[in-house]
């Protein structure tokens, strides 16, 4: 791959990138973070790549030994009872040969392993440990395998070395040199998105180590595992499927590190991209059909110093056609013929915080939500300004409120944004419609759409939740989360003139204090509980970070008592886990009676009423999202 002029790769070659990249969501959903997610060779290795000018000198070199790359038949051992250990992953290589690669400017960054072996490794709490179930059956991993292709720019090979030299040594058949012809021919054919990633270990100073394999398990078919520094989630496990013409990942787990993952909250904003986006100017023309012909103006901040390699998201239909420093100085590029990701390759080093302004020309076709332009997940909103109207969807995924602007801290926040987004554009129509018949339409829809797809897991996963066992499930993201703020906006309702009055102050704190910036789960928690002046981990629990829509039926008896009436009775409740309690709120003839709290599968109630009821009912005024219409 002399001067990188691209080409295709096959499935085998899946790699790892800067960090997970995103999936073409089939239901054309705009998703522009790279926290999670699955790594950008999932599918650059299926789709291929184009590189659109010559790198640097030192980066040329190193990606031309890399595309070249074989085993190393100096470097094949017998191999037992050895094991690999990054983080949650326990790799056992219990008996056969290992054959290492050539060495990289001295640097080894793979091997292939042949024989038995085995892996396990435990999710670190019940999301994660619900996903492995959903993928294998079993919720932590424990699988054996027939081989493995390692990839690494830590000390794999320094660590795999010294433990063979602590063991006697077998001597290495010529069987055992044999069964690795086939992989002599082909380890380094194609892998141009994994030696993208690699190289940039090659270039940067600061040392962020990547541990990435692919396991051929005895019953889950080939897998993939990685560990890499550069992700916001450091920790993948995933598995490449073709359905029908459509590459599928299913994203088994993906999480942070032993050390982080312990407190979700502390990584909430993390943001492992070596620059942010501050600002776009765009210049250029928008024809029919949504086509657009931009020259793009991008100013960017460095966040480390010493960074070669940056990735960010643009739509495939979209070509770009040159990039250039404002020096007029041409960035070399990478643009990937069927996925939302562009690789550049500086020509220098970046130095932090010394802003520097790209130019970039690029044209082609908007499709659906795919971005526009270039993007990626940060914690501020970048400025933007066109001469030009701006293509309808693939925008950026904020929310709007009295002019403030608030995205998503990464895709675990993407159904609070679109929630919101969604739940505050029916809101104005409110007082022009008093029955509330177009909220009454919104949640209605949202929750028929969202049945039968609410157990593909909790809405916290994001687009993780589409999988070839759930192609269909992202609505899930928004229809829940649309009736989470109108749930939230019930919990804080009061009497008076204006029973709004709290959930109203604290959108406008919300947004006010994350304005122009990104805001999780965890800071909207805070203010919400903040208004509803108690904890409401139990809300968020129950409805965000776990599965469940409840069913509720009421049974009860009406006695005289007096002067009065006594109605007493039990509500049950279905198709939630255990431990799920929601305070039901009940009425008789229209009259609110109060709140029945029903823990587990049901809760007892007892009024005293002046008039003998002729009606009972739940929650007429649809506070709770339930499996039934009211």
């Amino acid at each position: 791959m002399s001067k990188l002029h691209g080409g295709g790769m096959t499935a085998r070659d899946v790699s790892i990138a800067e960090s997970w990249a995103v999936i073409d969501r089939p239901h054309s959903v705009s998703v522009e973070f790279r926290t999670m997610q699955v790594v950008i060779g999932l599918f650059i290795a299926m789709f291929g790549a184009v590189f659109q000018s010559s790198t640097p000198g030192e980066a040329d070199d190193i990606l031309a030994q890399l595309s070249k790359i074989r085993l190393d038949k100096n470097q094949i051992y017998t191999v037992r009872d050895l094991t690999i250990r990054r983080d949650v992953l326990t790799l056992a290589l219990n008996r056969g040969a290992i054959a290492f690669l050539e060495p990289i400017n001295g640097k080894v960054t793979g091997a292939v392993f042949i024989g038995s072996g085995e892996i396990v490794a435990i999710p670190p709490d019940p999301i994660e440990k619900q996903q492995m179930y959903k993928f294998t059956g079993t919720p932590i991993l424990n699988e054996a395998f027939q081989s493995a292709v390692f990839r690494f720019t830590d000390n794999t090979y320094e660590e795999i070395r010294k433990e063979i030299s602590q063991h006697a040594q077998e001597d290495v058949s010529a069987d055992d040199v044999a069964q690795f012809d086939s992989w002599t021919s082909s380890t380094g054919d194609g892998g141009t998105a994994l030696d993208l990633r690699l190289v940039a270990d090659f270039l940067e100073p600061a040392p962020k180590p990547l541990f990435f394999v692919e396991l051929k398990g005895d019953k889950t078919g080939s897998f993939n595992v990685g560990f890499d520094i550069r992700a916001a989630e450091e920790v993948a496990i995933f598995q490449v499927r073709e359905i029908g013409n459509t590459t599928v990942a299913d994203v088994w787990g993906s999480f942070n590190q032993r050390s982080e993952a312990r407190n979700p909250e502390s990584t909430a904003h993390e943001n492992k991209s070596p620059v942010d986006i501050l600002a776009y100017e765009f210049d250029g023309t928008a024809g029919p059909e949504n086509k657009v012909d931009a020259k793009l103006t991008i100013r960017i901040k460095p966040r480390m110093d010493g960074a070669r390699v940056w990735n960010f998201d643009l739509s495939p239909s979209l070509r770009i056609a040159s990039i250039f420093t404002d020096a007029a100085e041409r960035v070399p590029f990478y643009q990937y013929a069927k996925a939302n990701t562009v690789t550049v390759i500086f020509p220098r080093p970046l130095k932090l915080d010394q802003e520097l302004t790209l130019r970039l020309t690029y044209a082609g076709e908007v499709i659906g939500q795919g971005p526009w332009y270039p993007s990626q997940s940060q914690q501020i909103i970048p400025s933007l300004n066109s001469n030009f109207p701006l293509p309808s969807g693939g925008s950026a995924s904020v929310v709007e409120y009295a002019g403030h602007k608030v995205a998503p801290a990464s895709y675990h926040d993407q159904w609070l944004v679109e929630g919101l987004r969604r739940y505050l554009a029916a809101m104005p129509i409110e007082p022009n419609d008093p029955a509330g018949t177009q909220l009454r339409t919104l949640l209605n829809d949202a929750r028929e759409e969202l049945k039968p797809i609410e157990g593909a897991g909790p809405i916290w996963l994001g687009s993780r939740l589409v999988s070839s066992v759930s192609p269909n499930a992202y609505p899930a993201v928004y229809g829940k989360g649309v009736w989470i703020i109108h749930m939230l906006r019930m919990i804080l309702r009061q009497d008076g003139p204006n029973p709004d009055a709290k959930f109203l102050a604290m959108l406008k704190e919300f947004t006010e204090m994350y304005s122009g910036n990104a805001a999780s789960t965890w800071d909207f928690k805070h203010v919400a509980e903040k208004y509803a002046e108690k904890n409401l981990d139990w809300f968020f629990d129950q409805w965000v970070f776990a599965t469940g829509l409840p069913s509720y039926s009421v049974e009860y008896k009406v006695e005289s008592s007096g002067n009065g009436f006594t109605i007493e009775g039990t509500i049950t409740q279905t198709g939630v886990p255990d431990g799920f309690v929601m305070p039901v709120p009940l009425y008789a003839d229209g009259e609110y009676l109060g709140r029945v709290q029903v823990d587990d599968s049901e809760g007892q109630f007892r009024f005293r009423l002046n008039k003998k009821p002729e009606r009972v009912v739940m929650d007429p005024e649809m506070t709770i999202l339930t499996a039934t219409a009211k």
